[in-house]
């Protein structure tokens, strides 16, 4: 326990996928062995059990992936208003989702939802890749933000 009350506590696996449902945004991060460089970008996700489903557009992030699809990893945060916050960090292996096996439900959610739907420039509804990470590693942690109070001046 820290000195202000507070341990973070790990999540379960349950209470990962409880948060991965919940949300539906989160940072992806790759690598690219050719570049020696990482890139982390936000993205709108859909969990399914063992999987999480993007959409994403051709660009840095899809040569990242092609390029080195092992050990793709995926961050999710939720935060309330009592400054508690939930992480959670999903590691797997990415593939590009053939045609037909795609997942029940939207994987594109937020703005890039209705740039699609309705064909919007540089974003034609053709030009979204369907992605997939297999989990392999899912992990999380609850914790919360102390603001410590303040030192009595002396007067």
């Amino acid at each position: 326990m820290s000195e202000l009350g507070f341990a973070p506590t790990a999540l379960s696996e349950q209470e990962c996928c409880e948060v991965l449902e919940r949300q539906g945004l989160g940072r992806l991060a790759c690598y690219s062995p050719s570049q020696d460089e990482s890139y982390i970008v936000p993205v709108a996700y859909m969990h399914h059990p063992g999987a999480i489903y993007l959409a994403l557009v051709p660009g840095q992030k899809l040569r990242y992936l092609d390029e080195h699809p092992h050990g793709v990893c995926l961050e999710v945060e939720e935060v309330d208003a009592n400054e508690d916050w939930k992480t959670v960090i999903v590691t797997g292996d990415f593939s590009r989702v053939q045609p037909g096996q795609e997942p029940a439900g939207k994987p594109v959610r937020g703005s890039l939802a209705s740039v699609f739907e309705i064909g919007l420039a540089p974003y034609a509804s053709d030009a979204k890749v369907l992605c997939r990470i297999d989990i392999r590693r899912l992990t999380g942690r609850h914790d919360r933000w102390i603001t410590p109070p303040l030192p009595q001046s002396d007067r």
